[in-house]
């Protein structure tokens, strides 16, 4: 809120200063609303936040601090909807079995080790491996061959691990995307126009090899999803098979060319006897 007094005050006006009473007075389903309609109804906040944020000293800010404003920052300023980026298989996320957690509360009685969950985000649910007697799995690209899938709570924990790291699938916007198609497309089919057959060849299945290690490097870090089908599937055979197909053509438009001469300086020949 101090960040917001900051860059629109009359905005952060509509909010109470402390966070104890904001949520008493109005629960935080309303206040997570309400903050989301002072993004919406000014969208340029989000960036002057940013930018606010961005210029403050960093050594006079606490990392995890800085990190956590701008992801709630990013995500009260992003869509209603997000792709979910899976952490990996069933199980991935950290799950404690609700026995341990009583076993644990026994244990510091008895001043041994407690289960320490200072700080953390707790999500309840099933995510048993073995559940006959209720179903709360779906499937996904990570569900195994055996019918597990992800569940429910581990689904919303990674929902939440997403938002607070601000690392949901990014997906290319419409113009990304095409751009991305034609450059990548441009480049091949020059490449394959300047160059013989077999080094057309060994270049496009080098350029391809490094666009898909380019584009896991940014998916596992960034979140940003490329294309890839089009791309490795289509544009890199299309190229090379195109240029291919491109230079026969002109080999044999020059040797119908030539036979064509040869033809006539033979005519030409047999007049002239």
């Amino acid at each position: 809120i101090r960040l917001l007094e900051k860059v629109s005050p009359n905005q952060a006006g509509k909010l109470p200063r402390d966070s104890d009473i904001a949520i008493k007075t109005r629960g935080v389903k309303r206040l997570i609303g309400d903050i989301r309609e002072i993004f919406e109804s000014e969208p340029l906040i989000a960036e002057r936040m940013l930018e606010e944020l961005e210029s403050q000293d960093p050594l006079s800010i606490d990392v995890k601090r800085y990190r956590l404003l701008k992801s709630l920052i990013k995500m009260y300023q992003g869509a209603n909807s997000r792709y979910l980026n899976f952490y990996g298989p069933p199980g991935t996320i950290t799950t404690v079995p609700y026995y341990q957690v009583m076993q644990s509360r026994e244990k510091s009685a008895a001043n041994q080790k407690e289960l320490d969950l200072n700080g953390k985000t707790v999500f309840v649910g099933i995510s048993e491996r073995l559940r006959p007697e209720q179903k709360d799995s779906f499937h996904t690209a990570f569900s195994q061959s055996s019918g597990l899938g992800i569940s429910g709570v581990e689904i919303m924990a990674t929902a939440f691990a997403n938002l607070l790291e601000d690392m949901p699938v990014r997906p290319l916007g419409f113009g990304g995307y095409l751009a991305t198609i034609f450059l990548w497309g441009m480049l091949l089919g020059i490449f394959c126009r300047l160059f013989p057959t077999v080094i057309s060849a060994v270049g496009v299945m080098g350029m391809s090899a490094l666009f898909l290690i380019a584009a896991q490097y940014n998916f596992k870090n960034t979140g940003s999803w490329y294309p890839l089908v089009i791309p490795l599937f289509f544009q890199a055979p299309l190229a090379f098979f195109g240029a291919l197909a491109i230079e026969h053509f002109r080999l044999l438009k020059q040797t119908l060319e030539k036979l064509r001469m040869e033809k006539d300086l033979s005519m030409a020949r047999d007049v002239q006897t």
